[in-house]
C-alpha cells in the first residue's frame, strides 16, 4: 500500500514525527501512574516565581526561556488545572509562550499528555493567532490533536480559527492535519477534518508539485480503509487517481 508503507514509515521515522509520537507515548505511559487525565481536583497551587508583567505580551515576545514556565509546564503535564490556571491568572501572556524545551505551548503540552479538558480550557483562553503557533518540529496543536484522534478538541480549535485546517506542518512533509490524521488511521477525526477542510486545498491544482497533496490524502484514506471519504474525494477530483502522491505512487497501483 502506498500510504501504508513508504510515506507512513518516512513520516514516523523522520525526526519531527518520531519525536512527537515518542513524546505522546511516553507521556501517556507516565499518565498511567499519575492522576486520571483531565484531573481538575482543587489543590493548593505552588508559589509562582515573579515574572515581568505580561498582561499585553504580544505572541512574538512571549518566548522567554522555557525554564521561566517550569511550574506551568509541570502543572499541565500532570493534569493539574488548578495550578495551571493560577499561573496563567498571574501571567496571562504565558498562554502564548513556548514553555518546553521543544518549543511547545501549554496547549501542545496538554494534548501530548492527554489532558483534553485542560486543552479545551486553554483553547478558550488563547487568541486565534496563538492557536497557529508551532513547536520546533513545525507542528501546530491541531496537528497533535490529529495524531491523537481527539475530535472534540479539533472542533473547538476549528470553531475558533478555521484557518488551522489549512496550515501544513512546517517541517518534513508539510502535511495538512487531515492527512496527518489519515496516516495514523484516525477515522473519526479524519471524517471531521475532511468535512471542514476547503476542497480547493485538496484539488489537483494544489500542492508542490500540484496535486500531490490530494493524491497523498487519497492513498492514505484507501490504506486506512476510510473508503467513504476516499470516494467523496475522488468524486470531486477524479484526476487525483492519476496523480502522483508524495512517494511518486498512483492510486491505481494500490
Amino acid at each position: 500500500l502506498s500510504c501504508g508503507s513508504d510515506l507512513y514509515f518516512k513520516f514516523i521515522k523522520s525526526h519531527s514525527a518520531k519525536e512527537i509520537w515518542d513524546r505522546l507515548a511516553e507521556k501517556r505511559r507516565r499518565g498511567s501512574h499519575s492522576p486520571a487525565p483531565d484531573h481538575e481536583e482543587a489543590v493548593q497551587p505552588s508559589p509562582s516565581p515573579p515574572l515581568p508583567d505580561d498582561d499585553e505580551v504580544p505572541i512574538e515576545r512571549a518566548t522567554r526561556g522555557h525554564l521561566d514556565y517550569e511550574i506551568l509546564n509541570k502543572a499541565v503535564e500532570e493534569g493539574n488545572w488548578h495550578d495551571a490556571k493560577s499561573f496563567l491568572d498571574n501571567h496571562p501572556g504565558a498562554v502564548s509562550a513556548k514553555i518546553s524545551s521543544k518549543g511547545d505551548t501549554a496547549l501542545h503540552v496538554a494534548i501530548l499528555a492527554g489532558h483534553v479538558k485542560i486543552a479545551e480550557h486553554l483553547v478558550e483562553m488563547m487568541s486565534e493567532e496563538s492557536l497557529e503557533l508551532t513547536n520546533e518540529f513545525g507542528s501546530t496543536a491541531l496537528s497533535l490533536a490529529a495524531i491523537s484522534g481527539v475530535t472534540k478538541l479539533a472542533k473547538k480549535m476549528f470553531e475558533k480559527n478555521p484557518k488551522l485546517v489549512t496550515i501544513a506542518n512546517e517541517h518534513e512533509d508539510g502535511l495538512l492535519p487531515v492527512i496527518v490524521a489519515s496516516l495514523y488511521g484516525r477515522k473519526h477525526i479524519v471524517r471531521y477534518l475532511y468535512s471542514v477542510t476547503p476542497l480547493e486545498e485538496l484539488s489537483p491544482e494544489k500542492g508542490d508539485p500540484p496535486g500531490e497533496r490530494g493524491a497523498t490524502l487519497l492513498n492514505c484514506l484507501i490504506s486506512a480503509e476510510i473508503y467513504d471519504v476516499a470516494s467523496d474525494l475522488l468524486k470531486h477530483f477524479p484526476h487525483l487517481a492519476f496523480t502522483k502522491d508524495h512517494d511518486d505512487n498512483y492510486t491505481l497501483r494500490i
